[in-house]
């Protein structure tokens, strides 16, 4: 499932078509960082050997899960809806009755919100410059003019704490993208298994300049096997 609740953030590696530029903004006036938000953490493409420890976490893109409340439900009631990796234990929120449609997105909460330069608009893509250096971009949201703000989304996958995990563990997951690449990444604090983390993606320059198929994989299948 997809969420188009905000738009995700991508980085750049070379000019783009449409794009309004505003790097004087990114030091107060256009991007607010929203800094220590969440718990979204960096992940790395991987690249070299592993520690027999590491562990492979299922993972999926952000996305929105939906249900409806069956009659027996009472209000307080933990009750299950189904995931991407299985059943996961929610709580309605407050005010929910039986019968009731209830949406939970599953994603990343926002890293930047972005003011709308002059002269960009709906559909129109804008970049800013943060303070270390990197360039961000996003799309406009329709219905927003210039002068208006909105959160912004890292690129990221949701990744699922495998059992015996805890805090602090490093994982290894699949490319959300589809393609054969892994990556790794450190369980947040507060994190438990079955519980999901939101992993920032690498950039598309961090990609590792190898073969997609044969030797990591084959190698990662035999860390990882029993």
């Amino acid at each position: 499932p997809n969420s188009n609740d905000s738009p995700a953030a991508s980085s750049k590696s070379r000019a783009q078509p449409r794009v309004c530029r505003d790097t004087s903004a990114g030091f107060g006036t256009g991007l607010v960082e929203l800094a220590r938000n969440g718990q979204t953490v960096n992940s790395r493409y991987v690249c070299g050997p592993l520690k027999a420890t590491v562990r492979e976490a299922f993972a999926t893109q952000p996305g929105v899960l939906s249900m409806v409340l069956s009659e027996e439900y009472q209000p307080g009631d933990t009750i299950s809806i189904k995931g991407p990796h299985g059943s996961m234990e929610v709580k309605p929120p407050l005010g929910a009755r039986a019968g009731a449609a209830v949406r939970y997105r599953l994603g990343p909460r926002p890293d930047f919100e972005l003011r709308v330069p002059p002269g960009s608009g709906p559909g129109r893509e804008v970049a800013f410059r943060r303070r270390d250096g990197i360039e961000v971009s996003a799309v406009v949201p329709e219905g927003l003019r210039p002068g208006d703000v909105f959160a912004v989304l890292p690129p990221a996958a949701m990744v699922l704490v495998p059992p015996g995990c805890a805090a602090g563990d490093t994982v290894v997951f699949r490319d959300v993208s589809g393609r054969p690449l892994w990556c790794e990444a450190q369980v947040p604090s507060g994190m438990s298994p079955g519980r999901y983390f939101a992993a920032r993606l690498p950039p598309p320059e961090e990609e590792p300049q190898m073969p997609t198929t044969g030797g990591l994989l084959g190698w990662l299948e035999n860390v990882m096997a029993p």
